[in-house]
């Protein structure tokens, strides 16, 4: 009998009483596909790359979907076919915090070639196979907008990441963001106080745990009271916008976002293992998009 895609990429928890979130990173498995392909410098640098390569991505995964999802139903493929899986997420962490999707698409450029990676989170991960042949059809076929030709692939590989380091943040940290961060619901615009930066994070872990097959036992009430004691100042900021196409709706979206870098103060020691976990897969809104991508710089 089909299962709902939700079903199949959420599994049960194996740990009934549940784990630390410093547990909880040893526990997270991410899989990589990687394609490097040449691509002119000018490209790399657009905010809107990622998006492209995600809508080009999401288009060659929905022809292999099933009838029904193609249709706007539910998936009646068993297991769920990827794209029900991973473009359109179900359900909530809580009331008005949905689901995160469980994947993240990352650019790079490497000297005059551009690295594509996609990472699954969890238990997409059984998606690897079709994800990355899809990738390469998108790729090929090319990215959406006149600036944009299409890529031929040089490389493709496929590895996977069990486990992650707790960088053991204690009192001060440093976050340069790669890609412009994104905060909904902030009266102070995109680069927005470090306890909103930090709430998502923990909201965001949350939802990877249960991708991963895990169960947080945190005390989340505290721990989203304690963000607003820790202090931050963001420095080299710049502001971005620009629009994306959604095909389907056949109209421009807005986009927004902030680059910099955000240095945060307090007792950070809490709040290290979910820093760590966004540092591999992202913060913030619109993550999807390759949004909220950074890098501890410094931290103590």
């Amino acid at each position: 009998m089909p299962v709902s895609a939700l079903s199949y990429i959420q599994e049960r928890p194996s740990n009934a009483q549940g784990v630390s979130p410093v547990e909880l990173l040893r526990g997270v498995s991410v899989s990589h596909i990687m394609v490097l392909c040449p691509m002119g410098a000018g490209g790399m640098r657009d905010p809107a790359l990622v998006g492209k390569i995600r809508g080009a991505l999401g288009e060659a995964l929905r022809e292999s979907a099933s009838p029904a999802v193609r249709a706007g139903l539910p998936c009646t493929f068993s297991p769920p076919c990827a794209y029900a899986a991973l473009w359109s997420p179900e359900g909530e962490i809580r009331p008005g915090k949905p689901m995160p999707s469980p994947y993240v698409i990352e650019a790079d450029a490497e000297s005059d070639r551009l690295r594509v990676t996609v990472k699954l989170v969890g238990r997409a991960g059984d998606y690897l196979g079709e994800v990355g042949d899809a990738l390469i059809r998108a790729l090929r076929r090319g990215l959406s907008g006149k600036r944009w030709t299409r890529l031929e692939p040089e490389a493709r590989s496929y590895s996977e990441t069990i486990g992650l380091a707790d960088p053991g943040l204690t009192a001060q940290a440093s976050l340069r963001f790669l890609t412009p961060l994104l905060v909904r619901n902030s009266e102070n615009g995109p680069h927005i106080e470090p306890g909103a930066v930090l709430r998502g994070m923990i909201h965001r872990a949350d939802g990877m745990a249960r991708h991963c097959g895990i169960k947080l036992d945190a005390d989340f009430p505290a721990l989203l009271e304690a963000t607003k004691f820790v202090e931050g100042v963001w420095t080299d900021v710049d502001v971005q916008d620009w629009t994306r196409g959604a095909v389907r709706q056949r109209r421009l979206v807005p986009m927004e976002g902030a680059l910099g870098r955000l240095h945060m103060r307090g007792d950070l020691a809490p709040f290290s293992p979910f820093i760590a976990l966004a540092e591999e897969l992202h913060t913030g809104s619109r993550v999807q998009f390759g949004q909220g991508r950074f890098r501890i710089e410094q931290g103590v």
